[in-house]
């Protein structure tokens, strides 16, 4: 009989092993492997990935609980941020977890909200997304011709 979890978490801790919580009132289970995850809770890897957040991106997102945000519902907000203020290791842990194509589409959807001028000037130049024009590109003042 297969179970239902609706708030998954997944914890990475420091002696290197995967902790798995249905609920956030039930105890931490171990869980050695994401292979033995996916056999515990009858879901796929990708499905397994998406809750794994490691604990270097922390820093970037102070008003988030970490092992609430999910990679695939989240993925904007997690790529423009770390385009945004992400160190090295936060950008190469970003380019091995996302495909090119969902951070050029991040780019191209939400780069123009969350991104300064600069950021998004360098991220779109080296992914080659051309950008459409924005409130950042109009005239000062949008009542003179």
């Amino acid at each position: 009989m297969k179970k239902e979890y609706s708030e998954i978490r997944l914890t990475h801790r420091k002696d290197g092993r995967w902790w798995f919580q249905a609920h956030p009132q039930d105890s931490p289970t171990c869980v050695f492997s994401v292979q033995e995850a996916t056999q515990y809770l009858h879901k796929s890897r990708r499905q397994i990935y998406r809750y794994i957040q490691p604990e270097f991106l922390a820093p970037l997102f102070p008003e988030y609980d970490l092992s609430d945000l999910n990679a695939g519902r989240f993925r904007n907000l997690i790529i423009n941020r770390i385009l945004e203020w992400g160190s090295l290791k936060q950008v190469k842990w970003l380019m091995r977890r996302y495909l090119k194509k969902d951070v050029r589409r991040a780019i191209r959807e939400d780069g123009q909200r969350f991104l300064s001028n600069r950021a998004l000037t360098f991220w779109s130049f080296y992914f080659k997304e051309a950008l459409s024009p924005s409130w950042r590109t109009r005239k000062k003042n949008p009542w003179q011709h």
